[in-house]
């Protein structure tokens, strides 16, 4: 509901802005010349495009979601019969388990980057529950993501 109003609002704006630029009420109305008019028109069909733009158009190209883990690009999407619901579930579980493993790393040297060992935790922990639900084990990136989460 938010999102039509937005729009309504927004088509509102461009169409106010299209009427300016063909119609030069402002250069009329003072006896001025249309540049005021040609440029308050072109801003607000400007600010209407990037509304657009934001809005609509970079959702559809977004592909921070794809490589999350469980994400549509992810080796847990390509590798295992998982619904991604199943598998967000049950990679989120791990969290506790996983922070108290890094802990020591964590107190020993607190600058180290730990994504990358969380991320293998969480990973061996979701092949050892989901061993079976494993497809397209012949698929040389699946071959080597199951390779490098099991050493």
């Amino acid at each position: 509901m938010v999102s039509l109003i937005w729009g309504l609002f927004f088509l509102f704006v461009f169409l106010l802005g299209t009427y300016l630029m063909i119609t030069y009420p402002i250069a009329k109305k003072y006896n001025s010349t249309i540049y005021l008019d040609i440029g308050l028109g072109g801003f607000l069909m400007a600010v209407t495009l990037l509304y657009v733009t934001f809005a609509y158009v970079i959702p559809l190209y977004d592909e921070e979601d794809g490589s999350k883990p469980c994400g549509s690009k992810s080796p847990q999407a390509i590798c295992y019969g998982l619904d991604r619901e199943t598998c967000q579930e049950a990679w989120n579980s791990f969290d506790a388990v996983c922070d108290e493993e890094v802990r020591p790393i964590r107190e020993k040297r607190p600058s180290a980057l730990l994504y990358p060992m969380t991320y293998k935790c969480h990973a061996r922990k979701l092949d050892k529950i989901t061993f079976y639900n494993r497809r397209k084990t012949n698929i040389p990136f699946c071959q080597e993501y199951f390779k490098k989460i099991e050493d």
